[in-house]
């Protein structure tokens, strides 16, 4: 897997937690709890690290 560039995610803050979201919709970096918690997915770090994604199903038009 291709590394995405740090800008093509957005950040998501509810200003206690945050995570990282990539432009396909990839939560690649997320800390749930406290911005100094450890984090769930860290795919962002190792490719192995997990991720979550919430996409349609099915076929997409460009």
């Amino acid at each position: 897997m291709e590394r995405t560039p740090i800008a093509e995610y957005g950040f998501l803050s509810d200003c206690r937690s945050a995570a990282l979201v990539s432009r396909d919709g990839s939560v690649d970096w997320w800390c749930p709890a406290r911005f100094d918690s450890p984090s769930v997915f860290g795919r962002i770090l190792d490719p192995d690290a997990g991720h979550w994604v919430l996409r349609p199903a099915g076929e997409r038009n460009s």
